[in-house]
């Protein structure tokens, strides 16, 4: 959600020769950055397209839905975008930072540089949130719920100047941290296809028909 400047239209182009998962995701190993990964009409039997490399659209024929058909049989994700990201080891906030703010002072600012993404997290408060384990253990998902990952666009000191402002208030007081996060894909769109789940099951685990994980400036479109 929110592109700057709009989706782009990247300008080298690599047709999938083929209609297997296989001649896919060839054609996407080896496209360039900013290339449009063209799947002409047709329909293509899948289980699972990985996309794992940043600045890449997958197109359908056409300008909309319809022409070009993805079915997959899987409880996974028809097209998954990821790079193994992860969460690094975290730092504490120095002082006090204020909803909206674009600046945060960290304890130690030597492990994050300019570009990288962050991701901002404390612990939960009552009058943010209630977390009650109590009807099911396993859902700790729930647990340190304030958060937001955001981009490092300036650094002076223990001093981070982020792109966007912050959504909540962080505070020392509950053990407000900040930790860099490893291998984000950024760029990545999926345009003009229908995509057809055809087992008769719904997803499960970390699925969906189109899942996006550790991704930013990504979008979907006409699909």
């Amino acid at each position: 959600a929110g592109i700057d400047g709009g989706i782009p239209h990247y300008p080298n182009v690599v047709w999938v020769k083929g209609n297997s998962e296989a001649d896919i995701e060839r054609a996407i190993r080896e496209a360039k950055p900013y290339s449009r990964i063209m799947l002409p009409a047709g329909t293509y039997n899948i289980g699972t397209i990985d996309i794992s490399k940043s600045h890449i659209a997958l197109v359908g024929a056409g300008n909309s839905c319809g022409s070009t058909v993805l079915r997959f049989g899987s409880n996974d994700s028809g097209i998954r975008v990821h790079n193994n990201g992860s969460i690094g080891s975290s730092v504490s906030l120095a002082a006090n930072a204020s909803r909206n703010s674009k600046t945060i002072r960290v304890s130690r600012a030597s492990s994050f540089n300019v570009g990288d993404y962050v991701f901002i997290q404390q612990s939960d408060s009552s009058n943010l949130f209630r977390v009650d384990l109590s009807r099911n253990p396993n859902e700790t998902w729930v647990i340190n719920n304030a958060n937001q990952i955001i981009r490092v666009v300036g650094k002076s000191g223990n001093t981070l100047t982020l792109e966007g402002g912050l959504n909540n208030d962080y505070k020392t007081s509950l053990k407000a941290r900040v930790a860099k996060v490893h291998n984000m894909i950024e760029g990545v769109g999926i345009e003009n296809l229908t995509i057809e789940r055809t087992k008769d099951d719904y997803a499960v685990g970390d699925s969906g028909n189109i899942f996006f994980w550790y991704t930013a400036g990504s979008w979907v479109s006409g699909v």
